[in-house]
Parts: C-alpha cells; sequence; structure tokens
C-alpha cells in the first residue's frame, strides 16, 4: 500500500497529490479511534513521506486535522511540530502527545514563535515553562505567565520576577497568579504599581500590615543592593574594557575571567567595543540558541578558541545544551576563517539590518 501510495504521489500533479494527501488524512481522522497501532503507524508513515514536497498550506491542513487526535501517529507529529510556525502551531498548541522531553526539544532547538506556541498549551508541566523561560523572550514570557495553567518553578518564578522591572505588561500579568513563591512577591513589590502590588499581595494571602510593610522595606532594601552591584559591575567593564583598548590587558584572559564570573552582559558589553557594533545586539547573539551570531563575533574579535570553549560552556549552561552541541559549535569556530567573518559583519552593517542577532 505504501509503495503504491507514494508512486501516485510522485507521478501525480500538485493538486492530485494535495487531493491524496487530503483524502488519506480524512481517512484517518473519521476512523482514528478504530485503528490498531500498526494502522496508526502505517498512516504515519504514508502521511510522512507524502507531506515532504508539497506547499505548507497543505501542510497546515494536516496539522490543523491531526492536532487534536489522541491516536495521532508521533513521528508525524513531531516532523510536522518543527515546520514553519504556520504548520506546527496546530500541534504545538493542542497536541497531547507529544512529551515534555519533546516539547523541551522543540522550545530549546526552534524559533521564538515555536516557543510561544508551545506557552499557550494547557496543563503545561515545570519542565517545560523552564525550557521556554530560560530564552528571556518577553511575548513568551508574558504568555508563560498569563498562563493560569501552567507549573512554574521556583527557578521560572526568579526568571519573571528579573524581567518585570523593565515590562509593565509582565507585571501586570505576574501580580494575577496566586501561586507566586513568597520569597519571590517581596523581590517584586517595589517595581509594582499600588494596584498590581495590592493585587499581588492579596491573592499570596500575604497578610497584616506590619508583615507587608516589613517585606516592602526588605524588597526594597534587596532592590536597591542589586542596582548598586549591577552599577559595579558596569563601571568594572568599562574599565576593563578601557584597559584592553589601551593595550593593559588581554582580551581573552578577561573574557574567561567573565565567564568563570557568570557575567554574560559584561561579555556582551565588552565584545560590543571591540566589534563596534550595537550591545543590544551582541547581547542577543550571546543568550540566543542560535550559534552562527556569537560563533562571527567572536571570531572577528579574534578570541582564541579555549576562550570561545569558555563562552560555549556558559552558553551550554544557560542554554541546557547538550555536550554534542557544544563539540560541534567549537568545532565550527575552530573552522571559520576570519576573512569570512568579517565579510559577514561588513554585508549586516551594509544592510542596516540586525540579522547578526537573531
Amino acid at each position: 500500500m505504501f509503495d503504491q501510495l507514494e508512486a501516485l504521489a510522485k507521478g501525480g500533479s500538485s493538486d492530485e497529490r494535495r487531493k491524496l494527501i487530503s483524502e488519506i488524512t480524512n481517512l484517518f481522522v473519521d476512523n482514528s479511534e478504530n485503528y490498531s497501532d500498526r494502522e496508526v503507524f502505517l498512516f504515519g508513515e504514508v502521511l510522512s513521506k507524502l507531506i515532504e514536497n508539497v506547499d505548507n498550506t497543505t501542510k497546515k491542513n494536516v496539522s490543523t486535522a491531526i492536532a487534536p487526535i489522541n491516536k495521532a501517529p508521533g513521528d508525524l507529529l513531531q516532523l510536522l511540530a518543527i515546520q514553519d510556525i504556520d504548520v506546527a502551531d496546530p500541534i504545538l498548541r493542542h497536541s497531547e502527545v507529544l512529551s515534555d522531553k519533546e516539547l523541551v526539544e522543540i522550545a530549546n532547538g526552534h524559533t521564538e514563535q515555536h516557543r510561544l506556541a508551545i506557552s499557550k498549551r494547557a496543563n503545561l508541566t515545570a519542565q517545560v515553562t523552564d525550557a521556554l523561560l530560560t530564552h528571556e523572550e518577553k511575548p513568551v514570557l508574558q504568555s508563560v505567565c498569563s498562563n493560569i495553567d501552567a507549573e512554574i518553578s521556583m527557578n521560572g518564578f526568579r526568571i519573571l520576577a528579573e524581567n518585570v522591572k523593565d515590562d509593565q505588561a509582565l507585571c501586570d500579568l505576574f501580580s494575577r497568579r496566586s501561586d507566586v513563591p513568597v520569597s519571590i512577591v517581596t523581590t517584586v513589590i517595589p517595581l509594582m504599581s499600588p494596584e498590581a502590588r495590592a493585587r499581588l499581595l492579596e491573592i499570596s494571602e500575604i497578610q497584616g500590615e506590619m508583615v507587608v510593610e516589613d517585606l516592602i522595606n526588605k524588597a526594597r532594601q534587596q532592590s536597591k543592593e542589586m542596582t548598586e552591584k549591577s552599577e559595579k559591575q558596569q563601571i568594572k567593564a568599562n574599565v576593563i574594557l578601557e584597559e584592553i583598548v589601551d593595550g593593559k590587558r588581554e582580551l581573552d584572559a578577561s573574557i574567561e575571567l567573565l565567564c568563570e564570573e557568570n557575567r554574560p552582559l559584561d561579555i556582551g558589553f565588552i565584545l560590543a567595543g571591540i566589534c563596534n557594533i550595537p550591545e543590544q545586539q551582541v547581547i542577543n547573539a550571546l543568550m540566543k540558541p542560535d550559534n552562527q551570531p556569537i560563533v562571527i563575533l567572536c571570531r572577528i574579535s579574534n578570541l582564541s578558541e579555549n576562550t570561545f570553549a569558555a563562552i560555549a560552556e556558559l552558553r551550554r549552561k544557560r542554554l541546557k545544551q547538550d555536550s554534542a552541541t557544544v563539540a560541534k559549535v567549537k568545532k565550527y569556530y575552530a573552522e571559520m576563517d576570519i576573512e569570512m567573518a568579517k565579510r559577514t559583519i561588513r554585508s549586516v552593517k551594509v544592510r542596516n539590518m540586525s540579522g547578526i542577532s537573531s
């Protein structure tokens, strides 16, 4: 059956292939609960093969049709879930067949749009929300926070709390969650409007004026200390960059030290100064999963392979990358020609685009 369908699909016109895929999909959807595991597997094999070379509209139709099906073929779902977001969205939002492990892999390995779609699922576990929040993308942070059924770990709440200061919408959403740990509540209270503060205190069941006032005072002090620490680190980063430019300090040794101290923002600040590229673009390249931008930036900065390995290790911990990914990116760095990296940067600047940070 499979060979015959494949031959028919290859031999027919585009319209005929689309019609064939539609008929097979409808046949599966209409009787999915009655098929044996073997028959479900066969449908998955057939459709996975047939959709390889069809347009996204056809793929999306398949995705939309099978997303709600509890017996949908797992391999087909995984294939659709990593396609362009128009195709992947129904699967990522609605399929109950995908496991937490599969969702985490997709979250870590694909685009912000894929993570945003996953964030809208019902009954998200902390394992999945951790993977979503780690990337610290504003739309995803807001979406996870607004998903009342999403389970958020202590580390997840810490990430949200760190981003509340610069995102009023996130602040408002955060104040509406009843599961925020008290220790996290104390860190965000000073950053909130009176209305949001009152709402969070009420639903967090923190009662008593003296208790509330004590929490606010402690939170203000913590916020002040964090701000002062950040300012001191920034000043120190400025000094480091000046000494590197003046030849008084080695770039490689400075970057490796900052990696050891887990100071990615200062690394971004220094590389931005060395490369003459906007700091936010460098920080985006450093923090996001796509490896190519940071490889290019480090190569034009003429960092040694050992120093890049330190940056790769910092990214591995932050992005939860596996050892195979890190080994691959180190090899990529070692093989990249510096002239090619410079040409890429020049091309980006000429086009006046931010592709290096996307």
